[in-house]
């Protein structure tokens, strides 16, 4: 009996217009060396990819300043093209169904 193969954590990527894609570590980053999840004592965020162009970047946090907003929203474009980014605080981001939690999520 061999192995055919092993599989880890699974995680769903985020695809931009111009043919990019982004694993959650790069938003797990970005709101690291930023200093945004020290600053706002961030608890958790959620990626949400509604279409190829639209994306949800849920966070449960103290309210984001606007120039921070901002931030996220250029390094996001830099490197996905030509998306809307939605930078939303919210109060709790729930689990799945199996009782896990996603960081990205894509409907794609």
């Amino acid at each position: 009996l061999m192995i055919k193969q092993i599989l880890g954590r699974t995680s769903d990527n985020i695809y931009g217009p111009n043919g990019n894609s982004l694993h959650w570590g790069f938003f797990h980053h970005l709101l690291i060396d930023s200093e945004i999840a020290v600053r706002r004592n961030m608890q958790k965020f959620q990626v949400v990819q509604k279409a190829l162009n639209e994306i949800d970047f849920l966070i449960v946090a103290d309210e984001l300043e606007k120039q921070e907003k901002d931030l996220l929203e250029v390094s996001i474009k830099k490197m996905l093209g030509a998306v809307q980014v939605y930078v939303i605080n919210v109060d709790k981001i729930p689990s799945l169904k199996s009782g896990k939690y996603k960081a990205v999520l894509s409907a794609l």
